[in-house]
């Protein structure tokens, strides 16, 4: 029965390189190996999930490290009691589960459990020394994030049409979509330059805490998962996905 290899890196190709999993995985023998950039601990996951519907009974599942397939407890055991409802072979580095049979070592069970055990702490673990960090630099005045855009960075078009803003001729719908922007970054710009945008408006990305936009470079380079960032914060996760999404705009400039 055919091995089918996973693959996976937290950020993206120009920060991490999958193709060393990948070419361990094709030396094992898998025919296909199903990559993707996603965190760990991530609950989407849809590569994987495309991987785990081309599986059939007596199939191979194989991971260079448990690590690779879940950086959570809770995920890796929904991952084994797929392998054993489908009847399927679990491969992660060296370590062998054949759910073939119902007969599975607990020494090969108990050891993938602890392997995944020590993924989840290594994680959370980074995850307290960079917000530490963060906190240290903070303390001594280091400013993080992007640098701060000044009026002088607002482009020509947008300052060209808002005379038109101005006197209602055109909505600021119509005049991000005539200068290619977002409206999230439209109203960053009029802010920096002072034009008023009536309280019925979202709020903009200018007016989110600092903490908030401290914290976002983790986010978008997959240290800090969505829960964990709203948790840093004291708000719901409704709440920093829109702070997310005003600053994916912002972002944009």
């Amino acid at each position: 029965m055919p091995m089918y290899g996973y693959a996976r890196c937290s950020t993206n190709a120009e920060k991490q390189d999958i193709e060393r999993q990948c070419a361990e995985l094709t030396a094992l023998g898998a025919v296909e190996v199903f990559r993707e950039y996603v965190r760990g601990a991530s609950e989407s996951k849809p590569e994987q999930e495309r991987l785990f519907s081309t599986l059939k009974a007596g199939d191979t599942l194989a991971a260079t490290e448990v690590s690779r397939l879940a950086r959570s407890v809770h995920q890796l055991c929904h991952i084994e009691e797929m392998a054993r409802a489908r009847k399927i072979k679990l491969r992660c580095g060296a370590l062998h589960l054949d759910y073939t049979t119902d007969k599975i070592d607990p020494m090969n069970r108990a050891m993938l459990y602890m392997m995944g055990a020590f993924a989840e702490l290594e994680r959370g673990v980074t995850v307290e020394r960079i917000i530490s960090g963060l906190e240290n630099a903070k303390a001594k005045g280091v400013k993080s994030g992007r640098p701060r855009v000044t009026a002088e960075d607002v482009p020509q078009a947008v300052r060209d049409l808002l005379p038109a803003y101005k006197s209602g001729e055109i909505t600021a719908t119509e005049l991000a979509r005539r200068v290619g922007l977002s409206r999230q970054v439209l109203y960053k710009y009029f802010s920096l330059l002072g034009v008023g945008v009536k309280s019925s408006r979202k709020k903009t990305a200018a007016a989110l805490p600092q903490r908030v936009r401290e914290l976002y470079p983790l986010y978008k380079a997959g240290e800090l998962g969505i829960t964990e960032f709203a948790r840093s914060i004291d708000v719901e996760r409704n709440t920093i996905r829109s702070y997310i999404a005003l600053l994916d705009g912002e972002n944009d400039i």
